[in-house]
């Protein structure tokens, strides 16, 4: 992406194994940074397989110390399965994102929703309304970001060649065709 940043984390997670692809994930999509809010065991695990040498890993304590560490420009994207929810396939991300995951159990704590910031709450579509691991969520909605950036990225180049009149052909032949003999 050549504007803007996003972050991606986990509140209260329950297994390192998730966190541990999540990074990972994070890496392959160019994520800015991953985050763990109130976990239990170290975050920076060795799921990670070393992708936290390459992305930053935060744990914050609560709501509060989240919030207040967060770019204050940035909008909160909570992945949820809510009644209130969009789409993602409709979902347009914001530049600067921050998308917030619940544990498979327990999903996003309503405290999340109540911050005093622009939040918007997307659900990941699927047949049946069961919840998918948090590392996959977190995947599928990375993966819809870079693919709608770089689509708008080359409707964007599509429009300036379309711009830029091309120089005029000569469509006569300079040489006769080749003899088929």
């Amino acid at each position: 992406m050549d504007r803007g940043f996003f972050m991606i984390g986990v509140v209260q997670p329950r297994n390192t194994l998730n966190i541990g692809t999540l990074i990972r994930s994070s890496h392959v999509f160019g994520a800015t940074a991953v985050f763990a809010v109130g976990a239990a065991f170290p975050v920076e695990n060795e799921a990670a397989h070393g992708f936290d040498r390459h992305v930053p890993v935060f744990h914050f304590d609560d709501v509060e110390q989240f919030d207040h560490a967060m770019p204050k420009n940035a909008e909160y994207v909570v992945i949820e399965m809510h009644e209130d929810a969009c789409d993602l396939r409709t979902f347009v991300h914001p530049e600067r994102g921050i998308y917030i995951l619940g544990s498979e159990y327990m999903g996003v704590p309503a405290e999340y929703l109540a911050l005093r910031r622009r939040t918007h709450i997307v659900q990941v579509p699927a047949r049946e309304s069961v919840s998918l691991n948090v590392a996959i969520a977190g995947s599928i909605v990375m993966a819809d970001r870079v693919m709608k950036e770089e689509g708008r990225q080359a409707r964007q180049q599509m429009f300036r060649d379309r711009s830029n009149p091309r120089p005029e052909r000569d469509h006569r032949r300079k040489t006769p065709p080749p003899d088929p003999a």
